[in-house]
């Protein structure tokens, strides 16, 4: 039996690195999950990124993304994919081409 999802699906990604306390990540994702209700979307998960060098919360995102029919991810910012903007473009760019989605911005500045 198939479960019916009046929202699209979509994905969380945030940048929460292993020095982040437990309550701050909790904080950003129920703000995650908050923007994403108020925009139309039922969040089926948040991804969490914990190393900024290797991405291995990315690289789960990506698998994730391309064996199911999830095509939104919503991230807080473009700081969660990395600091400086080159790599944001080139992250923002490996997950649109590889997966497809379409990549909302919370917090857009």
């Amino acid at each position: 039996m198939s479960t019916l999802h009046l929202q699209p699906l979509a994905y969380g990604y945030m940048y929460a690195p292993n020095d982040m306390p437990a309550e701050e990540a909790d904080r950003r994702s129920r703000e995650l999950e908050a923007y994403a209700d108020q925009s139309g979307f039922e969040l089926s998960r948040v991804f969490y990124e914990w190393d900024a060098r290797l991405k291995p919360g990315l690289n789960e995102l990506i698998a994730e993304v391309q064996r199911t029919p999830v095509r939104y991810v919503i991230i807080r910012g473009l700081s969660d994919f990395a600091e400086s903007r080159v790599l944001q473009d080139a992250i923002w760019e490996r997950l649109v081409e590889t997966t497809k989605v379409t990549v909302i911005i919370m917090n857009e500045s």
